[in-house]
């Protein structure tokens, strides 16, 4: 029996019905395989941010607090959890737990709770960091391997970590907090210059790696901040014992509070301008905020010459030199 032939808007028809079937099937294989994805995109429920280096008085601290106010669930991270302070401990929608970004045994663990918790982890900032400030010639080793493994290795641990579980559900933010100091070093502040220009390359690499994935990788580079940074900074280096840098310890200390001036940010204000740029659907790749931002912003694209007439000034070192120690012992006068 002749059948006749099937009009154009009919083959249409039979095209769509075939499509639908075959993404309805894949969809199916898709979400029973992986539920992490099928739990986030089939109810959604509060968002979850993980946050490092949460002791009160911090930038964490602050941020932490900041989108718990915007509704997020927020698990608030510090080596020591009873430093975070009961501002966030009696919020609802915060958890404060003990994390180590130093240990890859804590780090690891910690991961898996909050995802066997939560299902998800849709904002990690890693802002857990210890200053040095010291001249390189007579820092310790000891300091300078520290500095490395929280500012540096601790942050690449936690995206190792998380990363995988933003790549199988096709979104998230990662937000490393770095410094202005990390696009320019002075005097005294080396070790930990290089550390953050570190966790800066470090971020420019991840962003591009993880852009086919739609997970979102923003480099905060914070100035000027009122924290309780300076006084871990001045403790961090006093039991120092200079020898060639003897007469420079009181610009070495001084250096160590620079951050801290009458124009300093407010960690609440900070915390606002950050979360308002990091929660934007196309957030910048890189922030710049606080006092002398704009200043290390300037000098960036100066001269070398111009950068080191400044930072010279400001640490002490176009001053007369003075009694300068042998390492025989024997101290000779500069004139």
């Amino acid at each position: 029996m002749f059948r006749p032939m099937p009009s154009v808007e009919g083959v249409k028809r039979h095209i769509e019905k075939s499509l639908c079937l075959v993404w309805l099937t894949m969809a199916s294989s898709v979400s029973s395989s992986l539920p992490f994805l099928c739990s986030s995109s089939s109810d959604p429920g509060p968002r979850v941010a993980l946050i490092t280096g949460c002791s009160e008085g911090g930038i964490g601290h602050a941020l932490a607090k900041e989108l718990a106010g915007r509704g997020y669930s927020v698990i608030a991270t510090s080596r020591s959890a009873s430093s975070v302070g009961d501002d966030l401990r009696s919020q609802s929608n915060v958890e404060v737990v003990d994390l180590d970004v130093t240990s890859s045994i804590s780090v690891s663990s910690t991961v898996s709770s909050i995802l066997q918790k939560y299902g998800r982890i849709d904002i990690l900032i890693n802002n857990a960091g210890v200053p040095c400030n010291a001249p390189i010639a007579e820092v310790p080793h000891s300091l300078v391997e520290g500095t490395f493994q929280t500012n540096v290795f601790g942050p690449i641990s936690l995206i190792r970590a998380v990363a995988p579980y933003m790549v199988e559900a096709r979104q998230g933010k990662i937000v490393n907090i770095g410094s202005i100091g990390g696009f320019i070093a002075g005097p005294w502040s080396g070790i930990y210059a290089a550390s953050k220009s570190a966790l800066h390359a470090l971020t420019d690499s991840l962003r591009l790696e993880l852009r086919p994935f739609g997970v979102q990788v923003i480099l905060v580079a914070p100035g000027g901040v009122v924290s309780n940074f300076p006084k871990a900074a001045v403790s961090v280096i006093q039991n120092i014992r200079y020898a060639i840098y003897k007469s420079y310890e009181q610009d070495i200390r001084t250096r160590a509070k620079y951050s801290q001036s009458s124009r300093s940010i407010p960690t609440p204000i900070f915390a606002r301008k950050v979360i308002d740029v990091v929660l934007q659907k196309n957030p910048p790749r890189c922030f710049t905020y606080g006092y002398l931002s704009w200043t290390y912003s300037f000098l960036y694209f100066m001269p070398l010459w111009l950068r080191d007439r400044y930072f010279s000034g400001k640490a002490g070192l176009d001053k007369p030199l003075g009694i300068v120690p042998h390492m025989s012992g024997v101290s000779t006068k500069i004139t």
